[in-house]
């Protein structure tokens, strides 16, 4: 009887025990996903990138830190001029992206995000670099917009593709009008599954849409 006792008690802490640590990840993860979406400088980027680094590592069972640590190391490659750092920056981004797809193989934000790695890659040298990565570009948009077609942001990475296709090859900002309004009509609607999953891109979308609205009036 002592023994079974024993066994419940020690059953008992382990499961109380994980409760405690999914709920300190949740409210840590809350935390710098506030301080991400208010970030105004670099280095307030680069801070929130060490906390999703750190509660990745802690956390191995939630895919979201991995997530974000992937997103922001890939939007901070996209603003470095340093093609090396560019790279780095871009390493790490691969090596929490596949943390998180091995949690959620089937997420349209997985694929999101490993188009978006691709494109950064792109940017380093886009001769060389174009038909290699070009190619996870589709083939990852194409596995998101099959999960989920009216997640926003597969709507907007297509759109993003077009715009910087040059018009002789298919895209340009025309091409990319309609796909982008398209986006900025599944982000009105759009509802994250709580307040810490991506709803990241309408400004993007929107900033894109001038750009093109611009491009066509000066026609």
């Amino acid at each position: 009887m002592k023994r079974i006792t024993l066994s419940l008690a020690l059953l008992l802490s382990v499961t109380f025990a994980g409760l405690a640590q999914q709920t300190t990840t949740q409210a840590s993860l809350e935390n710098t996903v506030t301080k991400f979406t208010t970030a105004r400088s670099l280095p307030e980027v680069q801070q929130t990138a060490n906390d999703f680094e750190r509660l990745s590592l802690s956390d191995k069972t939630a895919w979201l830190p991995s997530y974000y640590a992937s997103l922001v190391n890939t939007l901070m490659a996209f603003a470095e001029k340093d093609v090396t750092k560019k790279d780095a920056l871009l390493d790490k981004a691969d090596i929490f992206y596949q943390q998180a797809a091995k949690l959620q193989p089937k997420n349209e934000e997985i694929e999101v995000l490993h188009a978006n790695i691709a494109n950064a890659r792109i940017t380093v040298d886009p001769e060389k670099r174009w038909n290699k990565y070009g190619e996870i570009v589709s083939s990852s948009l194409k596995k998101a917009e099959k999960l989920n077609p009216k997640n926003p942001r597969v709507t907007l990475l297509k759109a993003q593709n077009i715009f910087y296709t040059p018009k002789e090859y298919g895209g340009g900002t025309e091409k990319a009008l309609p796909v982008l309004q398209e986006s900025l009509a599944q982000f009105s609607s759009f509802k994250p599954a709580s307040s810490v999953h991506p709803r990241w891109g309408e400004d993007q979308a929107k900033q894109m849409l001038v750009a093109c609205q611009k491009s066509a009036t000066t026609k």
